[in-house]
């Protein structure tokens, strides 16, 4: 959300964004619509999803087919919600206008990945996040949960959620 809200705030841009149920809502300042109308609608895409079934090369031929030519693309997520073979062929015949792409599927990319070929792409080695603010982010983050966890209170971000009842009880015969 910090990425949509300094493009909203900071420059004043219009945000489309699409809540695909993963996330409890988007906040009132983005225009919540389809995915579909995200693509067709805007200049600058990025992706900010988890990488779960529902979500595997959620970008794939048919929403790149429907970009606005020159559109650019921005994944700093996960490497496998864009399908390679379909951006590779969008980048290469110039129906979006570029990429940059700091996640990879696999990961690290490969020297030999077609990625190299072209110049309307940004390649970052999955260093997004890696800024001194980031880092404190992480870091600290880190240490609540473990907190939290040691406190036998829930974790902001667990990502299986289910084994937690589970947890409790051990914690509590121990």
């Amino acid at each position: 959300m910090q990425v949509a809200s300094a493009l909203h705030y900071g420059f004043g841009m219009r945000v489309l964004g699409c809540d695909n149920g993963v996330r409890d809502g988007l906040p009132s300042f983005i225009e919540q619509t389809s995915i579909e109308n995200v693509f067709e609608g805007s200049d600058v895409i990025t992706l900010h999803a988890p990488l779960i079934e529902p979500t595997k090369h959620l970008v794939n031929a048919r929403l790149l087919g429907l970009a606005r030519p020159g559109a650019l693309l921005v994944n700093a997520a996960r490497g496998g919600l864009v399908d390679d073979d379909a951006l590779f062929e969008a980048l290469r015949t110039g129906r979006i206008g570029g990429a940059a792409l700091d996640v990879f599927e696999p990961e690290p990319l490969p020297e030999n990945h077609r990625y190299w070929s072209i110049d309307n792409v940004l390649l970052t080695p999955h260093v997004a996040a890696f800024t001194a603010e980031g880092l404190v982010r992480m870091s600290t983050g880190a240490a609540r949960a473990v907190v939290n966890i040691l406190h036998g209170r829930r974790p902001d971000n667990l990502a299986n959620p289910e084994v937690w009842p589970r947890y409790l009880k051990r914690l509590a015969a121990h």
